[in-house]
Formats: C-alpha cells, structure tokens, sequence
C-alpha cells in the first residue's frame, strides 16, 4: 500500500508529528490533502504551508481572532516601518489575552466596544486598528464574511498642542551635544520627523537634500538654502565623516534611544516639562505656516488635514464678504 493510500485511509501518523491534519511533508515540499483525495501543493516553507493549510481546513469557519491576526502580522507588514511592526505586534499581545479563543468570525462588535471603554484610550485605538486592517483582510481570504471592529468608533484622541518656544528651543539645543546641536537645526529646517533626519545620508545630500520617509515612504527633496547650508557645513566640519549627516565626532550613526535620553537629561535639568524631540517638526510646521510656506510639503503628508494637525495655535480665518444687495 502506498504512504498516500495509507494516509487517506485514516492510518495514524508515523512521522511529522509537528504538522496539523491533512498536512503532508514529501520530501522537501508540503502538501494538503483534500477530503476528494487530491494532493495539493503548497511549497517548501512551512509557515506559508501552515497559513495555506488554514485557508484550505478554515474555508468559512477561520481560526481564533489571534490567528487571523497573527497570519496579517505574517503576510501583510512587508515595507511597514519597524516602530510600525514592532507596535502591531505588541497590540497583537493584548488581543491574544482578550479573545484567545474566540473563532474569528463569531467576535462581535460590542465585546470590542467593552474593551474600547474599559482600556486606555490611546491603547485601545491601536489594538481597533490592528482589528480592522486584519479582519478587511481576513474577508479577502475568505476567512469571516464581517468586518466587526470596523462597526466601533474609534476613542477621541486630544491632539496634542505642545511647541517650543524660541526660549526653550535655544536652551535645549544649547544643552545638546554637537550632533544633537546639528539633528535639531536639521529637523527644524526640513521639519523631518526625529527618525527620518537621524537616517539621513551623506550620499542624499547633493544639489538638493533628499528623504524618504519611513513611515509614509514618501520622497521629498528639499532645496538647500542659506539656512540648510549652513546646518549641512556645520555637520560636515566634525573630526570623522562617517556615512551620515548626524552622527558622532567619531563619524558613528545616532540611535533615536540615544537622541531621547540626551533630550530628557537637558529638559530635566533646565526643567523643561513635557517637551519631546517629536515637537520640533511641530514647530518647525507652526513656523512655516506663519511664513506662508508650503508647509504639507515640507511634513510629507499627501492630506492638508493631516499636516493641519501639527500646526500649533489657534488661528484667525481671514473671511470673504460680499457686497449688499440693493
């Protein structure tokens, strides 16, 4: 009798104990086997085996809710930004606490609404989020025929109204390092985000300084004025080059933990509250709004609403009248 045969006639295993009913390991490859007896392939990497398999034995009835989001986290985060995973991941933890064993298509809307009300709100949009992008995606593969988070609001989040004055922003650049000094003039005149401008390489400055974006993988190429030329001269005039735009006078690259800790050691000591390295892309916005410069432009952002959001201040609008009517 043939392993296939045997296999189908519901012998038990003798080997490949790791692997779930109707998965088969043949040499280097893995197949499914239909309950019709047909053997079908599906490669030589398990984990991908394993997700397929669960397409093929879950068809209309998926797995638990910590499945299907653990097969997004699997097969959709390719080119998200690693703080991107890394937080996805963490709301991963919390849903595989909250529903470990729920069936991913009978999760309802207001168990999530129960959780939203009962956790940190910040938090709880986070793990809302996570919810909606993997069950859209869990609708594609046929796993749920709902989308369930997508029927619960999201908390309303303050948007957060903190700049730094010119006060503060000379006494914490002054408090800062040399490549501390260079990072904050840097992001101020780019308005990049503190990661972004940590990133920056030599090989991008030419003549124009250009960017992509981690987060939004947006390209931007600023023009090198007088103000940005002189930023640029400065970072070019430390001992060692090195690879990037801000780094050690030893040509070493900064990490963003790095750039926290020296930033919290300067507020702390010239007791400066709540000030973060995030505020000088605000106000480095506020400013360029004020000037009357594109400043969506200059935050990467492809929403006017979105780079509404970090300038700072209440502002007037200027409102048109018309003429009476006679």
């Amino acid at each position: 009798m043939s392993a296939q045969s045997a296999v189908l006639m519901g012998r038990k295993r003798t080997r490949d104990f790791d692997l779930p009913p109707r998965l088969y390991r043949r040499g280097a490859r893995f197949y499914y086997v239909t309950h019709e007896r047909r053997w079908i392939p599906l490669g030589t990497d398990l984990a991908r085996a394993k997700r397929l398999w669960a397409d093929y034995e879950c068809l209309g009835c998926a797995g638990n809710v910590p499945d299907l989001v653990d097969r997004y986290l699997a097969d959709c985060m390719a080119g998200r930004a690693a703080s991107t995973v890394k937080q996805y991941r963490s709301f991963a933890n919390t849903i595989r606490r909250e529903w470990p064993t729920t069936p991913a298509d009978l999760l309802q809307p207001h168990e999530l609404a129960r959780y939203r009300d009962r956790s940190p709100p910040g938090w709880a949009n986070g793990v809302l989020s996570l919810l909606r992008v993997a069950y859209a995606k869990g609708i594609e593969w046929g796993w749920v025929a709902t989308n369930p988070a997508a029927l619960v609001r999201f908390n309303a989040m303050p948007v957060r109204e903190r700049t730094l004055t010119d006060a503060e922003f000379r006494t914490i650049r002054a408090g800062l390092p040399a490549w501390g000094r260079v990072w904050m003039d840097l992001s101020y005149c780019t308005a990049l985000r503190p990661s972004d401008a940590l990133a920056l390489r030599w090989e991008q400055v030419g003549d124009a300084l250009t960017s992509r974006t981690r987060k939004t993988n947006v390209r931007q190429a600023f023009a090198i004025g007088e103000g940005l030329r002189e930023v640029i001269e400065e970072a070019r005039n430390r001992p060692i080059l090195g690879l990037y735009v801000v780094a050690s006078d030893k040509g070493r690259p900064i990490t963003l933990r790095r750039l926290q800790a020296a930033w919290r050691a300067v507020c702390v000591a010239h007791s400066i509250a709540d000030a973060q390295p995030r505020d000088v892309r605000a106000t480095a916005a506020t400013a360029a709004e004020a000037a009357g410069l594109d400043y969506q432009a200059m935050l990467g952002h492809s929403e006017r609403r979105m780079s509404d959001r970090y300038v700072k201040g209440k502002r007037t609008i200027t409102a048109p009248t018309l003429r009476r009517k006679i």
